[in-house]
């Protein structure tokens, strides 16, 4: 099967914020142009080496042709993809990073080190919604086996976040150029 996202929301859900001690316990994608989600969750008996496996397969699959898939986000740069090559690289798993474009929606919103704010913030007063938990509570839903807060929680992301992309996109804060999206400003 190949996989025909091209542009997606790319989320991860961790148990911290150290990719070096901490490890990945979800990790989302939404395609954005036809709304469908695939995602890894994995309970406390899974194994993480297996959902990046899962992860990097789907990669490859998705750019057979010599495409990319642009991965947006917001803050996907320093930490989701920041965090899956970390551990990728403890469990031995290569993630083909050459076939991935990031477009960071902190990144643009937030430039040259001006003060971060989270995403709960930047959603809120710009679409006037409202994050359906926070990511520290994902380490203590993990630990109880509660898989199903996981996907809620990831899914309100992926959602929340393909929403923020859709209004910079509508005020031209990005532009796709050769096929792959670059940011105006």
């Amino acid at each position: 099967m190949v996989i025909q996202v091209k542009r997606a929301i790319l989320d991860i859900e961790t148990t911290g914020l150290n990719p070096f001690t901490d490890e990945i316990v979800a990790i989302g994608l939404l395609d954005i142009d036809n709304n469908t989600t695939v995602g890894f969750v994995r309970d406390s008996g899974k194994n993480e080496h297996v959902m990046l496996s899962t992860f990097a397969e789907l990669i490859n699959r998705a750019c057979r042709d010599g495409e990319k898939l642009t991965f947006v986000g917001y803050n996907v740069r320093n930490f989701d993809m920041h965090f899956i090559m970390v551990r990728a690289m403890k469990h031995g798993v290569r993630i083909p990073i050459e076939n991935i474009e990031l477009l960071d929606m902190m990144d643009a919103l937030f430039p040259n080190g001006m003060r971060y704010r989270p995403l709960s913030f930047v959603v809120e007063k710009l679409l006037g919604l409202s994050k359906n938990g926070h990511g520290a509570d994902v380490k203590e839903w993990f630990s109880n086996d509660d898989v199903s807060m996981i996907e809620k929680y990831l899914d309100n992301d992926l959602k929340i976040e393909k929403e923020l992309f859709l209004l910079m996109e509508k005020h031209g804060w990005f532009e796709m150029v050769d096929g792959f999206g670059k940011w105006r400003i």
